[in-house]
Formats: structure tokens, C-alpha cells, sequence
């Protein structure tokens, strides 16, 4: 605060609060301190002034205290698309995606349960569920076809393995953003 100049003696109340700003995840301190300042003549032609309490205590810091966390998630939609070779598309004809949590490695411990799953059941681009993340870090996953390498009534599944890494970083104005890595099964990337 800039210095505040007394031209009388006596006792001043002051209330400090801080005032509530508009930056995106702060969270602003509601704290109220009430101030008495004490003036006092120095019997020499000046004047004194001391803060003599804070609160009704004797006079301390005052401070604020604000905190910051990201309140806008960030998510992303992962999708799927068939690529059916040799023949057309029967009404009959489903394929299951299974998408898997993995470590920094993309491997899945064994008998995970599968995260997600995505049933296609023609050629267009399906998406998986909405994944949401509310803590800033790097997710790993790993994605493939259910029956993946089996031949099964004709039909040859993929033994594809995905492998996809989302980072989520914090903004620094309350939200979160998620960018996303997917490579095939020979480390390109795809998406």
C-alpha cells in the first residue's frame, strides 16, 4: 500500500480485504482484517503513526492467500474405423475395439480388464467414450481388436496394437488441454 499521511492525532479504522480478480482457477482469499493505526505527537512538530492491532490483537501481518487449481477438466474422444477386405459389409458383421491402460512402455499387465471397448458394426469411424482428466500428467494406453490374430468364420482379425499418449498440461488460467500421440505397432505415428 502506499504510505498514508496523518495530520491529526488520534485513533483510525481501516478495513483491508483483497479484491476478488477474474483469473481463471484462482481462488481468491475472503479474509477481512479490521486495522487500527494509533497517531501519536512526538511533542517536536510530528506526528506518529503505529498499527496497534489487527483483528482486535496486537498488530501482526497481513497477509492473503490465494490458490490456484485448474477447474476446466481436459478429455479427449479416441476413435476406431474397420477396414473390411475380401467381401462387403453384412448387417450381421461386429467388431470389438478394447482399449487398455498401460505403463510408459505400453505394456498391459496381465489380465487387466479392458478400460473401454468400442463395437463397430460397419466402415465409418466410431469413437470411443469421452476420457476426461482433471490431474496434469502423461496417460499411456494401448488399443487392438478383440480376437486379434484369430481367423474366425473367414475373417482374419487384426493383430494391430496401438499404442496411444495423451499429455495433459495446465494452462495456467484454470483449464486443462490434452494432446494426444497414437503410433501403430511399428512406432509410426498415425494420429
Amino acid at each position: 500500500f502506499a504510505s498514508v499521511p496523518f495530520k491529526e492525532v488520534g485513533e483510525y479504522y481501516y478495513v483491508v480485504t483483497e479484491e476478488k480478480g477474474t483469473l481463471g482457477g484462482i481462488t481468491y482469499d475472503q479474509t477481512k482484517y479490521d486495522i487500527k493505526v494509533v497517531v501519536k505527537d512526538n511533542l517536536n512538530g510530528t506526528l506518529t503513526a503505529s498499527v496497534v492491532s489487527v483483528n482486535g490483537k496486537e498488530a501482526g501481518k497481513v497477509a492473503f492467500v490465494n490458490t490456484y487449481k485448474a477447474n476446466v477438466n481436459a478429455s479427449v474422444v479416441l476413435d476406431a474405423q474397420k477396414d473390411l477386405q475380401g467381401r462387403d459389409w453384412k448387417d450381421s458383421d461386429q467388431f470389438t475395439f478394447e482399449l487398455y491402460t498401460a505403463d510408459e512402455n505400453y505394456n498391459v499387465v496381465e489380465n487387466a480388464e479392458v478400460f473401454k471397448t468400442l463395437t463397430v458394426t460397419d466402415e465409418t469411424v466410431k469413437a470411443f467414450e469421452e476420457i476426461t482428466y482433471d490431474t496434469v500428467g502423461t496417460y499411456y494406453y494401448v488399443m487392438k481388436e478383440t480376437n486379434g490374430g484369430q481367423r474366425i468364420n473367414g475373417i482374419s482379425y487384426s493383430t494391430e496394437v496401438y499404442k496411444i499418449e495423451v499429455t495433459v498440461t495446465d494452462n495456467y488460467n484454470g483449464t486443462l488441454s490434452a494432446a494426444t500421440v497414437i503410433k501403430n505397432s511399428n512406432d509410426e505415428v498415425v494420429s
